[in-house]
């Protein structure tokens, strides 16, 4: 069977989305990923503590013990949901890794497997796992979650995956691809809105083109966030000269030495830094 990789970021920001998302997390990983076929599952799942007084997730989650696991927690005051990927994929063991929100799910058992057979067909390094990415109402996301299923499609409004507008659910990315072609998820990006446009975005111009699968994924309804919309940048120049990502070469020498090319934090880069850098000999 082929080994996997299950990459979840997940972060509590409030109160009154605990419960949803709480709910969302059990259902994905005991309706959706625990009845894979197939595969071997190795689920990472890496939690960010904004406030130390909001409640965890990762005690509260039901993971079947017969499952490979690991729980990661992170503190950082604002989030980063990038830094939360690229500390997945430096826990991943092997070549196959997805990334996933905990919302997005569905309940077919041949799922990932059957995303795999695509991926080694098509030799993709990367895909969106789907090709209608349906969202849920509340009334809708009770019968989801009771039913395990729906009995039609018609009247619920879904998106077609796209990096320039619609860029998340379950994505598909080879590690090597993911570390040396991609070089990473660009952690300026802060709380929400366009760190997965601009993740896919560089990933389609890597391989001239936009991939994605016949399958359907589900959006659980959720209250709308807290968090700012939409994300911060910090820098363009440093952007646009690290493609994105954190692992490029001089980037790395330049974070070494000043101490700051490690995961335990996110890139934070003030213009101080960014000047200083553009001045060195890197």
């Amino acid at each position: 069977m082929e080994k996997i990789n299950y990459i979840i970021p997940v972060c509590n920001v409030n109160e009154k989305e605990y419960d949803y998302r709480l709910k969302s997390i059990n259902f994905l990983i005991n309706e959706f990923l625990a009845k894979q076929t197939n595969i071997e599952l190795n689920i990472i799942i890496i939690e960010q503590f904004i406030n130390e007084e909001k409640k965890d997730f990762t005690s509260n989650i039901e993971i079947p013990i017969w499952i490979n696991h690991k729980c990661i927690g992170v503190e950082y005051h604002t989030f980063v949901k990038p830094w939360l990927y690229n500390i997945g994929f430096k826990e991943a063991k092997t070549e196959h890794c997805f990334i996933s929100e905990m919302e997005s799910l569905t309940t077919e058992r041949n799922f990932l497997s059957d995303i795999l057979d695509i991926v080694k067909e098509k030799k993709y390094q990367w895909c969106f796992c789907y090709d209608k990415w349906y969202f849920l109402n509340e009334e809708q996301t009770n019968d989801y979650l009771q039913n395990k299923s729906i009995d039609s499609l018609e009247e619920i409004h879904f998106t077609i995956p796209e990096p320039k507008s619609w860029a998340g659910g379950i994505i598909y990315f080879n590690k090597d691809f993911w570390w040396n072609h991609l070089h990473g998820a660009n952690e300026m990006y802060r709380n929400l809105i366009g760190n997965d446009n601009e993740l896919t975005m560089r990933a389609a111009k890597s391989c001239m083109n936009t991939n994605t699968c016949q399958k359907n994924l589900f959006h659980l309804y959720h209250p709308k966030s807290d968090l700012k919309y939409p994300s911060e940048v910090i820098n363009r120049k440093m952007f646009h000269y690290t493609k994105g990502g954190r692992n490029h070469e001089a980037v790395n020498k330049f974070l070494a030495k000043k101490n700051l090319g490690n995961l335990d934090e996110p890139l934070d880069l003030n213009d101080k830094l960014i000047d200083e850098f553009f001045k060195s000999k890197f």
